[in-house]
């Protein structure tokens, strides 16, 4: 009879092992949905750890604990936060010599990061491409100063051009949005200018926004566990 009884109860705890055992690996699209998915469906045990190596979340959902023992871990969602297309654009162009006329439509098209104080820039390089340069810039209280002659009505003049410029956008697609500083670059030769910018403070701005979701996450109330790890 013992040996009955210890062979149904071990068939028993193997079904409802079968029946509510999870295997299955969820790629979240954002970041509120890797949210919601963890609040769903988390447990005492739900474990989230953070690679700041390239900039993910995983959270296993049945993580093993300290009462329970091992688990089998295979419910996880992972998240990785996607870089945002301006941050792309400014990241890859960042130290790239351009031509007066390709720097212009650069900045024409990324002026929408610009804060309203460098608006003008747009309008001054404008300018700059439709005119002859008549000497090298020279840099003189936060500017760059351009002696120019226009062909059309054979005038000389100047324009000063900001040396900095400061952004904001969002390191990754619908996160929050940083403050920049881009530093305007150039170089005269046999009159022809070559312009490229330096973003300050550009390497840590990815590394920051991701520690930052990890901040928030450790903020919320549902969730107990996570780590700054890089699983393997």
């Amino acid at each position: 009879m013992k040996e009955i009884i210890d062979r149904d109860s071990s068939v028993e705890i193997h079904d409802k092992f079968i029946s509510t055992h999870v295997r299955q690996t969820i790629e979240a699209k954002t970041e509120d949905s890797f949210i919601e998915y963890v609040k769903r469906f988390k447990v005492d045990s739900t474990t989230i750890f953070a690679d700041v190596s390239n900039f993910s979340f995983r959270c296993i959902i049945d993580y093993h604990d300290e009462i329970n023992g091992p688990s089998c871990m295979d419910h996880v969602v992972n998240y990785i936060c996607p870089i945002s297309i301006e941050c792309d654009e400014w990241i890859r162009n960042c130290g790239c010599e351009m031509d007066k006329y390709s720097f212009y439509d650069f900045m024409a098209i990324r002026s929408v990061d610009f804060f309203n104080e460098s608006i003008n820039i747009e309008e001054k390089l404008n300018i700059l491409i439709n005119s002859s340069l008549v000497s090298p810039g020279i840099r003189s209280n936060g500017y760059i100063k351009f002696q120019i002659f226009d062909s059309g009505t054979n005038v000389f003049s100047s324009i000063d051009i900001p040396e900095k410029i400061k952004l904001f956008f969002s390191p990754f697609k619908d996160g929050q949005g940083y403050e920049l500083q881009l530093r305007i670059r150039h170089k005269v030769k046999c009159g022809d200018v070559k312009f490229w910018y330096e973003i300050i403070g550009c390497e840590n701005i990815i590394e920051d926004a991701f520690k930052d979701i990890f901040e928030k996450f450790k903020e919320l109330p549902f969730i107990n566990h996570i780590y700054e790890a890089k699983l393997p």
